[in-house]
C-alpha cells in the first residue's frame, strides 16, 4: 500500500485500522507499539460507540501488553483506564470500579498524584463510585486529585 492509498484509506475512515496493519507488518501482532495503536483505535470506536469492537480491541491491547510488559505496566493500565471508561458507558459498574481502582493504584504509585493519568483514573474511579451509589466516597476521591464535583465533561 502506498501513500496515495493510506490518504484515501484515512479519507474513507479507514485511517485506524490502515494504521493497525503497518504496525502490525513492521512490529509484529504482539508487540506493544500494536497494543498502543490497539488502544488508541479502541477508544476512538468507544467514543463512536463502536461498543463491542472497540471491547475486543481493549482486550487485545491489553492482553499484547500485559504478555509484553506485564500487568503492572504503567502504559498497560493506561490501556485499562480507557477500558473502565467503556465499562462504565455499558453499564458495567462494579467492574469498571475494579479496573480503574487498579490503575489509579499504579499511576500514583509510578507518577504521583498530579499526574495527568494519575488524574484520569482517579476521575474514572470516582465516576463508577458515583454510578454505584456511593456518592460520598466519589466526592472525596474528586476532592483528593483536586478534580472537582464530576458535574463537568
Amino acid at each position: 500500500m502506498g501513500e496515495p492509498d493510506v490518504i484515501l484509506a484515512a479519507d474513507e475512515g479507514r485511517g485506524g485500522e490502515v494504521a493497525l496493519k503497518i504496525c502490525e507488518k513492521v512490529y509484529g501482532t504482539e508487540h506493544p507499539n500494536t497494543a498502543r495503536v490497539l488502544n488508541n483505535l479502541a477508544g476512538v470506536l468507544r467514543d463512536l460507540g463502536e461498543i463491542e469492537q472497540a471491547d475486543r480491541m481493549f482486550a487485545r491491547a491489553i492482553a499484547i501488553g500485559e504478555k509484553a510488559m506485564g500487568a503492572g505496566h504503567l502504559l498497560v493500565q493506561r490501556f485499562q483506564s480507557g477500558y473502565a471508561l467503556l465499562l462504565l458507558r455499558t453499564g458495567r459498574e462494579a467492574e469498571a470500579l475494579r479496573v480503574a481502582e487498579t490503575a489509579l493504584t499504579v499511576h500514583e504509585a509510578s507518577n504521583g498524584p498530579d499526574h495527568v493519568w494519575t488524574k484520569d483514573s482517579a476521575r474514572r474511579t470516582a465516576d463508577a463510585l458515583e454510578a454505584l451509589g456511593r456518592a460520598d466516597e466519589a466526592a472525596a476521591l474528586r476532592a483528593r486529585y483536586g478534580l472537582g464535583d464530576g458535574s463537568g465533561p
